[in-house]
């Protein structure tokens, strides 16, 4: 299940100033850098490409395929620098940003499915484009801005440490759940588990709001972010790309769930795209490890979705430890494939003859959608239509809202809490929210 906390704590690593990229300089490729090495000035007769296919070492030499960077492939041969991403674009290598285009960005990214390795490369910055693009801070408190009603924020942290973000406040409907009293904890409006991008979609709720109200976050510390804002959805189609990570190709029978609950919002499961990871680097991420309850290798292994076109990116593994499935974030950063936050993982062994249900609950989660209720009771999300389970139905005193406790109360939404007894059908206002995710075509 995804994890969902009050507070947010991001970090990225040290040593970079005010003027570096959304990301710190990712390490260097061996060989040469970038095309810039080669030639003073194009056209090149030489480029920077690969030399070595088995530890992706780079050298001046003349171009190996055709294909220049963003055209389709399959195998680095059919490129130029002989770099053909899991994603099947042609990419070029990177020393820092500066040797990227304007809409790209230079990180660490995946190449060569069947051997799947890194390499630092430049890849598209998003894959749609953004209706604004700013720089926050440096500041404690960050002013979002104007944006379409609807719209999702994300936030890039800059190099350096991200503090906690402490509040999110403004004009717009959050997840604040008045109802529960003055008494009970608010829930958060965004949910990230992991350092990367905060993703906020305003309003979080559907209350009528000014579409020109400015919210305000707030930080323990001065934070240095990028703010990429995309527009919600205009169509009724969510793709997936599905990973293969240590795994064989899932039944169509597993997405019938997910099919289901987009039909009950008015949208439907569109294309379904496969890429096969193999190789001894990304074996290693089939089995995904828990830290004090945090899952290290997640921003590796969403790397595996730099270049994607929109779309619901879809990490099957063999095993998670202590979950059955994950969502990067809520909503997740789907604008932004690759980012530490932009998809879904699930666990095939671990979730058993329930991967499909987990499924469907974790792509809600990616598209904006909250647990109705916490087990315990103290969170929920605000949404009038959704079922309340109120926390005095916990007729054994366990703490725990279980789903024969909740029955007709909220038990078999899909973002119930638990999935022992979770349906297929979304309200009518979470159908809304799923309809406003950037991602739907």
């Amino acid at each position: 299940m995804a994890r969902q906390a009050l507070t947010l704590a991001l970090l990225a690593a040290l040593g970079c100033g005010d003027d570096s990229p959304a990301e710190c300089p990712p390490q260097p490729n061996p060989g040469c850098a970038s095309d810039a090495e080669c030639c003073a000035s194009p056209p090149c007769a030489n480029r920077c490409v690969r030399s070595d296919a088995l530890v992706l070492s780079l050298e001046c030499a003349p171009p190996i395929g055709a294909g220049e960077p963003g055209a389709p492939c399959t195998t680095g041969d059919e490129c130029a620098h002989g770099l053909c991403l899991v994603t099947g674009r042609c990419a070029a290598p990177c020393g820092d940003h500066a040797d990227c285009a304007t809409d790209e960005r230079c990180r660490r990214a995946w190449v060569d499915g069947d051997a799947a390795r890194r390499a630092t490369l430049c890849v598209p910055r998003s894959s749609l484009p953004p209706v604004t693009t700013d720089v926050l801070g440096p500041g404690a408190r960050l002013t979002l801005g104007s944006a379409p009603l609807g719209a999702h924020h994300v936030l890039l942290p800059r190099c350096g440490v991200l503090p906690e973000l402490l509040t999110l406040d403004g004009a717009s409907r959050l997840y604040d759940v008045d109802a529960l009293g003055t008494d009970a904890p608010p829930t958060s409006p965004v949910f990230a588990p992991d350092p990367g991008p905060i993703t906020v979609a305003l309003p979080s709720g559907l209350d009528g709001v000014d579409p020109a109200a400015e919210h305000v976050a707030t930080f323990d510390q001065p934070v240095t972010m990028d703010r990429l804002v995309f527009a919600p959805g205009a169509g009724s189609r969510i793709d997936i790309d599905l990973f293969l990570v240590g795994v064989a190709d899932l039944e169509d029978a597993t997405f019938d769930p997910l099919r289901a609950m987009l039909t009950s919002a008015g949208a439907s499961l569109g294309e379904v795209r496969v890429h096969p990871i193999g190789g001894p680097e990304a074996e290693r991420l089939a089995i995904l490890e828990s830290e004090r309850g945090a899952i290290p290798e997640l921003p590796e292994l969403f790397a595996l979705g730099a270049g994607l076109p929109p779309s619901v990116p879809v990490f099957a593994v063999r095993q998670i430890d202590l979950f059955l499935g994950l969502a990067g974030a809520i909503p997740a950063a789907l604008p932004v494939p690759g980012a530490p936050s932009a998809g879904v993982v699930i666990g095939v062994d671990t979730a058993g003859d329930m991967l499909g249900i987990v499924l469907a609950h974790e792509v809600g989660h990616a598209l904006g959608l909250f647990h109705l209720v916490e087990a315990d009771g103290t969170q929920r999300e605000p949404l009038a239509d959704t079922p309340v389970c109120p926390i005095d139905a916990d007729a054994d005193g366990d703490g725990l809202l279980e789903p024969d406790e909740c029955d007709g109360a909220g038990a078999t939404n899909p973002l119930f809490w638990s999935i022992e007894r979770a349906g297929t059908t979304l309200t009518p206002d979470q159908a809304s929210i799923v309809r406003r995710s950037p991602i739907v075509l």
